[in-house]
Protein backbone atom coordinates (compact mmCIF):
# COMPACT_ATOMS: atom_id res chain seq x y z
CA UNK A 1 0.00 0.00 0.00
CA UNK A 2 2.89 2.40 0.72
CA UNK A 3 4.03 2.42 -2.91
CA UNK A 4 0.76 1.41 -4.57
CA UNK A 5 -1.20 4.57 -3.65
CA UNK A 6 1.43 7.03 -4.98
CA UNK A 7 1.72 5.04 -8.22
CA UNK A 8 -2.07 4.94 -8.71
CA UNK A 9 -2.37 8.64 -7.82
CA UNK A 10 0.40 9.54 -10.27
CA UNK A 11 -1.35 7.67 -13.08
CA UNK A 12 -4.74 9.14 -12.10
CA UNK A 13 -3.35 12.70 -12.01
CA UNK A 14 -1.76 12.17 -15.43
CA UNK A 15 -5.11 10.97 -16.83
CA UNK A 16 -7.07 13.86 -15.30
CA UNK A 17 -5.30 16.70 -17.12
CA UNK A 18 -7.56 19.36 -18.47
CA UNK A 19 -10.40 18.50 -16.06
CA UNK A 20 -10.89 14.96 -17.39
CA UNK A 21 -12.87 12.57 -15.17
CA UNK A 22 -10.90 9.56 -16.47
CA UNK A 23 -8.24 10.00 -13.75
CA UNK A 24 -10.56 9.76 -10.74
CA UNK A 25 -12.55 6.95 -12.36
CA UNK A 26 -9.31 5.06 -13.09
CA UNK A 27 -8.19 5.52 -9.48
CA UNK A 28 -11.51 4.30 -8.05
CA UNK A 29 -11.74 1.29 -10.40
CA UNK A 30 -8.05 0.32 -10.11
CA UNK A 31 -8.03 0.65 -6.33
CA UNK A 32 -11.20 -1.41 -5.90
CA UNK A 33 -10.04 -4.11 -8.34
CA UNK A 34 -6.67 -4.38 -6.65
CA UNK A 35 -8.28 -4.51 -3.22
CA UNK A 36 -10.91 -7.05 -4.32
CA UNK A 37 -8.36 -9.40 -5.88
CA UNK A 38 -5.93 -8.69 -3.09
CA UNK A 39 -8.55 -9.64 -0.54
CA UNK A 40 -9.44 -12.77 -2.48
CA UNK A 41 -5.92 -13.97 -3.07
CA UNK A 42 -4.22 -12.76 0.05
CA UNK A 43 -6.77 -12.33 2.80
CA UNK A 44 -9.01 -15.29 2.04
CA UNK A 45 -6.05 -17.48 1.03
CA UNK A 46 -4.64 -16.72 4.45
CA UNK A 47 -7.85 -17.95 6.02
CA UNK A 48 -7.82 -21.03 3.80
CA UNK A 49 -4.23 -21.84 4.64
CA UNK A 50 -4.84 -20.99 8.29
CA UNK A 51 -7.83 -23.33 8.32
CA UNK A 52 -5.68 -26.11 6.87
CA UNK A 53 -3.01 -25.41 9.47
CA UNK A 54 -5.61 -25.64 12.24
CA UNK A 55 -6.83 -28.94 10.78
CA UNK A 56 -3.25 -30.21 10.91
CA UNK A 57 -2.97 -29.11 14.55
CA UNK A 58 -6.28 -30.50 15.83
CA UNK A 59 -7.68 -32.81 13.14
CA UNK A 60 -7.08 -36.39 12.15
CA UNK A 61 -3.63 -35.50 10.84
CA UNK A 62 -2.72 -34.12 14.25
CA UNK A 63 -3.73 -37.38 15.89
CA UNK A 64 -1.70 -39.40 13.39
CA UNK A 65 1.33 -37.13 13.81
CA UNK A 66 1.04 -37.24 17.60
CA UNK A 67 0.83 -41.05 17.60
CA UNK A 68 3.80 -41.29 15.24
CA UNK A 69 5.89 -38.97 17.43
CA UNK A 70 4.96 -40.91 20.57
CA UNK A 71 5.86 -44.19 18.88
CA UNK A 72 9.13 -42.80 17.54
CA UNK A 73 10.01 -41.34 20.94
CA UNK A 74 9.18 -44.59 22.65
CA UNK A 75 11.34 -46.55 20.23
CA UNK A 76 14.22 -44.12 20.69
CA UNK A 77 13.90 -44.39 24.47
CA UNK A 78 13.74 -48.17 24.16
CA UNK A 79 16.80 -48.24 21.93
CA UNK A 80 18.76 -46.05 24.32
CA UNK A 81 17.66 -48.21 27.23
CA UNK A 82 18.67 -51.32 25.31
CA UNK A 83 22.17 -49.95 24.84
CA UNK A 84 22.49 -48.92 28.48
CA UNK A 85 20.76 -51.83 30.19
CA UNK A 86 21.89 -55.40 29.85
CA UNK A 87 19.31 -57.98 30.87
CA UNK A 88 21.00 -61.11 32.19
CA UNK A 89 19.71 -64.20 33.90
CA UNK A 90 21.26 -66.04 36.80
CA UNK A 91 19.31 -69.21 36.01
CA UNK A 92 21.46 -72.33 36.16
CA UNK A 93 20.89 -76.00 36.78
CA UNK A 94 23.07 -78.21 38.94
CA UNK A 95 23.18 -81.96 39.20
CA UNK A 96 22.84 -83.95 42.41
CA UNK A 97 26.59 -83.69 43.03
CA UNK A 98 26.33 -79.89 43.01
CA UNK A 99 28.11 -79.50 39.69
CA UNK A 100 26.62 -76.94 37.35
CA UNK A 101 25.58 -78.45 34.01
CA UNK A 102 23.54 -75.57 32.55
CA UNK A 103 24.25 -71.88 32.85
CA UNK A 104 21.47 -70.31 30.80
CA UNK A 105 23.18 -66.93 30.41
CA UNK A 106 26.37 -68.53 29.03
CA UNK A 107 24.30 -70.58 26.58
CA UNK A 108 22.35 -67.52 25.42
CA UNK A 109 25.56 -65.48 25.08
CA UNK A 110 27.15 -68.22 22.98
CA UNK A 111 24.22 -68.12 20.54
CA UNK A 112 23.31 -64.43 20.58
CA UNK A 113 24.91 -62.02 23.06
CA UNK A 114 22.30 -59.66 24.44
CA UNK A 115 19.42 -61.97 23.52
CA UNK A 116 17.33 -61.20 26.60
CA UNK A 117 17.76 -57.43 26.12
CA UNK A 118 16.74 -57.72 22.46
CA UNK A 119 13.79 -59.93 23.40
CA UNK A 120 12.53 -57.35 25.91
CA UNK A 121 12.87 -54.50 23.38
CA UNK A 122 10.97 -56.50 20.74
CA UNK A 123 8.27 -57.46 23.24
CA UNK A 124 7.87 -53.80 24.25
CA UNK A 125 7.61 -52.78 20.60
CA UNK A 126 5.02 -55.50 19.96
CA UNK A 127 2.95 -54.47 22.98
CA UNK A 128 2.94 -50.80 21.99
CA UNK A 129 2.57 -51.05 18.21
CA UNK A 130 0.49 -54.17 17.70
CA UNK A 131 -1.50 -54.37 20.92
CA UNK A 132 -1.78 -50.56 21.32
CA UNK A 133 -0.69 -50.66 24.95
CA UNK A 134 0.53 -47.29 26.18
CA UNK A 135 4.22 -46.77 27.00
CA UNK A 136 3.37 -46.22 30.67
CA UNK A 137 1.55 -49.56 30.94
CA UNK A 138 4.40 -51.25 29.04
CA UNK A 139 6.91 -49.87 31.54
CA UNK A 140 4.74 -51.06 34.43
CA UNK A 141 4.65 -54.55 32.86
CA UNK A 142 8.46 -54.48 32.66
CA UNK A 143 8.69 -53.47 36.32
CA UNK A 144 6.41 -56.37 37.33
CA UNK A 145 8.38 -58.85 35.17
CA UNK A 146 11.66 -57.62 36.68
CA UNK A 147 10.28 -57.80 40.23
CA UNK A 148 8.91 -61.32 39.78
CA UNK A 149 12.08 -62.40 37.96
CA UNK A 150 14.28 -61.20 40.80
CA UNK A 151 12.00 -62.75 43.43
CA UNK A 152 12.09 -66.21 41.85
CA UNK A 153 15.79 -65.93 41.06
CA UNK A 154 15.62 -65.78 37.27
CA UNK A 155 17.23 -62.33 37.22
CA UNK A 156 20.13 -61.49 39.48
CA UNK A 157 20.55 -57.76 40.00
CA UNK A 158 23.81 -58.35 41.80
CA UNK A 159 22.34 -57.69 45.22
CA UNK A 160 23.62 -59.55 48.26
CA UNK A 161 20.92 -60.88 50.57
Amino acid sequence: VGTLIPILLGIALGLSTGGSVVGPIFYIVAWNLIMAFGMKFLYFKGYELGGKAVDILVGEQATAIREAVVMLGTMVVGSVAATWVSVKTSFHLVNSAGKEFLNLQNQLDSVYPGFLTAAFVIICWWLMSKKKISPVVTMLILVVVAFVGVMIGFFNPGLKY
